[in-house]
């Protein structure tokens, strides 16, 4: 079920900054997590894992919303872009952390300004792997050098 997780890497939870201005106590109201993946994928997985325990410990429904599209930046900028009250988080994964900004011109957003981190929810590791077939033994003989 977590085949996936080395896409994963250090996935955190993230909501818009702010600080919450609900008149009674938090959480009074379900929580939207917004995963920018589609649903099955490994930053979905869990992201379910994490709900149902959030849920529990908050005694409060944590609605998962996957928003996948656009390296992340769909799911993300809904985030982005939501009221500061803490009822819409995110999910982070590394590739819409590291590697989105690095590959998409313009955000729609700014990850510094943005967010906020609040937890780290999984670490993972990379793998890279031929078939079993292949006679490719190593990096070098993957990756020739120039």
């Amino acid at each position: 079920m977590l085949r996936k997780i080395g896409f994963v890497a250090a996935a955190a939870l993230m909501w818009s900054v702010g600080v919450a201005q609900a008149q009674s106590p938090f959480p009074n109201k379900p929580i939207r997590l917004i995963v920018p993946q589609a649903p099955g994928s490994a930053t979905d997985t869990i992201a379910r894992l994490v709900a149902a325990e959030m849920s529990q410990q908050l005694n409060q429904q944590i609605v998962i919303e996957n928003k996948p599209g656009a390296a992340f930046t769909i799911g993300l900028d809904m985030v982005a872009k939501a009221p500061p009250d803490g009822y819409t988080i995110g999910v982070g994964p590394v590739g819409a952390l590291a590697i989105s900004p690095n590959m998409v011109d313009r955000l729609p957003y700014d990850l510094q300004k943005d967010f906020q981190p609040i937890g780290l929810i999984s670490r993972g590791h990379l793998l890279l792997a031929v078939a079993p077939t292949s006679d490719v033994r190593s990096v070098k003989e993957l990756i020739p050098a120039n």
